[in-house]
Order: C-alpha cells, then structure tokens, then sequence
C-alpha cells in the first residue's frame, strides 16, 4: 500500500481481487496471487468514514466496504478494505455505528463503530484487524489487497 497525497483531496483506492485469494480467504486459508480483478474507489476521508463498492469479476460480484480508521495517535488513520460477506455463513454483514446498540445485543461493552452481522451476530473490529468480537464467525472477514492514489475522483455515468 502506497499513500499518495494531493493538495487538492481528490485521492481514490485502487481495490485489487485475485477471485482465488478471495475463495481461499474466505475458506481460512492466504495466500497472495497476481490481481485479477480491480475497481477504483473513492477514498474515504473521516474517521469512521465508509465507502460500499462492488467489485466484479465474470459472473462473481464481491461487495466491499472501505473504512477510514481512526489510529492511536491524533492525525493517524487507515484505511481497512474488505469483502462484506460473513466468514460464518456468507450473510452479508453491515459497518454499524451505533455500537452501543450492539453492545447491548451482543452484551459485551463496546468503544467504537464495528462491523455486525445480523444474522447470527458475528462483530467484529475493523481497529483489529477485523478481530472477531463476538459471534460464531472462524476468523475475520477477507480483505481486499488495495493503493491509494492520486488522481480525480468522478463517479461513473
């Protein structure tokens, strides 16, 4: 991952899929391939900022998510890119910000927007490396390979 800034704030995330890495993830297993697949995004710039894409490739359609993340240190951010299908059982999960909500139905006491699935109410915490919470899921959900860049942003149409 290589941070590119501009003067004018108009950077974007290249988002890298290699449908193979994506099987393999999701099944618990890594390994890193050449990418097959790539969707230019628009790079989210708050913390606690989200942007939802689509990445295609053939037939396959991979739903994302990428956050900015808030760091430790004030000013400190990153960006956290991954696939939104629940390792538990392929549910989509969803970026909730009401974390005191799930905190409440998960009954663990939670500090920060996580990531939630609600169908069997896999958490998990995108601070973490996408740590899991709570819930039955195996292990944290896949993660896009991704740069950001700078070049304009316009939105396709």
């Amino acid at each position: 991952m290589a941070w590119a800034a501009t003067s004018r704030g108009k950077e974007t995330l290249l988002v890298e899929l290699d449908r193979r890495s994506v099987l393999l993830g999701l099944a618990g297993l890594v390994e890193a391939r050449p990418a097959a697949a790539q969707i230019v995004v628009r790079t989210p710039k708050l913390p606690w900022e989200t942007v939802k894409f689509t990445l295609r490739e053939g037939d396959n359609v991979w739903p994302g998510l990428a956050i900015r993340v808030p760091g430790k240190a004030p000013g400190e951010s990153s960006i956290y890119a991954i696939s939104t299908i629940c390792p538990h059982q392929g549910c989509q999960f969803e970026f909730e910000t009401d974390y005191r909500e799930v905190s409440g139905k998960i009954g663990k006491a939670l500090e920060h927007p996580v990531l939630f699935c609600h169908c069997h109410m896999s958490t998990y915490d995108p601070t973490d490396d996408g740590r899991v919470i709570h819930g039955p899921a195996p292990r944290p959900p896949f993660r896009f390979d991704f740069r950001e860049e700078a070049r304009p942003w316009s939105s396709p149409g």
